[in-house]
């Protein structure tokens, strides 16, 4: 541990003499964007390992460098750095959806349909109506020094208690990978994890525009009509996503190589069709994966390919979640998403854990399968991101304490998944290569 907080060091007091040598306005063009990259790579790595010797998720290691090295803290990169590398979150997101989608079989899905959608039907009613039950209160009445009065704090607890459903694909993928898991309790959190979000972003898409619709008077959108538009948007993003995964089925039969670069791609095509007709790409991408790994025997080889080009990709999303945490937001508003986080954290675990006993549900189980869905982080921040765009004034100030709380899931959130899936003994179990493994940069993937 000590050579690598001292080649931490090292690269601080480099990057520190560089930024003195270029001037204290911060980089710029792509030189500056290369010099950054290459830091947040090695700087966040090296966290990630000793995080590691610690017996936390590398993924923690990742959030914190990117914390401490960021605008927050020791500023070795600037907001502007972070922004020009925000191309990286729309890829990690695509390769974060193909690796959820890759891991839902139907025949798993099938197998444990009841406990999935139970599961993620209890999280929904019960945690979206025991935040809306606990802050429309507050909000309404000024008890958080929050400026929501009337109508809006009506919207703001709305939204509050519908990101709190929202969980991390990406911590998901990430820590099951670290930890080489796999079993019941691990097929379960995918399957609920993807099936809950998919149902957070159309409910997201339908409640904001019948805010807005709300907001703007008798001239809004009536209710069916808002109903109509949404589950078209869901049903064609789910059938650009099938599409794309027959032409990935047809790649992988006539084809099958260069997968690395093929997989690359495919997620940078995914992302500019959600762009330009205003799609889902999380919904694209989840259908692309289960299509392929369901309809092909080249699934693993595909599954494999997200795999060997992952690590940097997830390595730099995750340190640019935490360079982008605003700490000094946090600090002010630390006691009401300190609530946020709370309730939240015992609305799950009680809805969890009470239907995995009403299901009967093994052991571990019962005990256990909670602490798959407290982390937040690409999902919930993408949410908060368009509350703080679609309303403006108020939803600036919502958004916030959103980000406020979701600081704390990113952080509490691995470790609590990692320790519950070494609990329940699943950790180790899967013979197969992972993103986030001790050596994935040098071992040979097996199906």
């Amino acid at each position: 541990m000590a050579k690598k907080l001292f080649i931490l060091a090292m690269l601080y007091f480099i990057m520190a003499n560089l930024a003195f040598f270029l001037g204290n306005g911060g980089y710029s063009g792509s030189v500056a964007v290369t010099i950054v990259l290459g830091f947040i790579l090695l700087s966040s790595f090296f966290c990630g390992k000793i995080t590691e010797r610690l017996k936390l998720p590398m993924l923690t290691g990742y959030l914190l460098s990117g914390i401490i090295f960021g605008p927050s803290v020791l500023a070795v990169f600037k907001p502007q750095n972070v922004e020009q590398l925000r191309l990286v979150d729309s890829i990690a997101f695509g390769y974060i959806a193909l690796s959820a989608g890759g891991e839902i079989r139907w025949e798993t899905l099938a197998r444990q349909a009841r406990t999935v959608f139970a599961v993620g039907i209890a999280q929904l009613v019960f945690v979206f109506a025991g935040v809306f039950a606990v802050f429309y209160p507050l909000l309404k009445y000024s008890a958080l020094n929050l400026s929501f009065g009337g109508g809006m704090a009506l919207y703001a607890a709305i939204l509050m208690a519908l990101v709190a459903v929202s969980t991390s694909p990406a911590a998901t993928v990430a820590i099951v990978s670290e930890t080489g898991s796999s079993g019941k309790m691990t097929e379960t959190t995918f399957g609920v994890v993807v099936v809950g979000d998919v149902a957070v972003f159309s409910l997201y898409a339908f409640v904001s525009s019948w805010i807005l619709a709300d907001i703007s008077g008798p001239v809004g959108v009536s209710l069916p009509e808002l109903a109509r538009s949404v589950f078209y948007g869901v049903v064609v993003s789910l059938t650009v996503g099938a599409l794309l995964g027959a032409v990935v089925l047809a790649y992988l039969k006539a084809i099958a190589g260069e997968m690395v670069l093929f997989t690359l791609g495919l997620t940078v095509i995914a992302a500019v069709i959600a762009s330009h007709w205003h799609l889902n790409m999380l919904l694209i991408c989840i259908m692309v994966g289960f299509a392929v790994c369901n309809f092909s025997p080249d699934g693993q080889k595909f599954i494999h390919s997200i795999e060997k080009g992952a690590m940097p990709i997830f390595i730099i999303f995750f340190s640019l979640a935490g360079a982008g945490l605003d700490l000094g937001v946090i600090k002010a508003m630390w006691l009401t998403a300190l609530l946020y986080f709370a309730v939240r954290f015992v609305l799950m675990w009680g809805a969890t854990t009470g239907a995995a006993k009403l299901l009967r549900q093994p052991e571990g189980m019962r005990k256990y399968l909670w602490g798959g869905f407290i982390s937040q982080a690409g999902v919930s921040l993408g949410l908060a991101m368009m509350i703080r765009s679609q309303f403006p004034g108020w939803g600036e100030a919502l958004s916030t304490l959103i980000i406020a709380e979701i600081a704390m899931c990113e952080i509490a959130g691995p470790i609590i998944f990692k320790r519950t899936l070494m609990a329940a003994g699943e950790a180790g179990k899967q013979e197969s290569s992972t993103v986030l493994r001790r050596k994935p940069l040098t071992h040979k993937p097996t199906a």
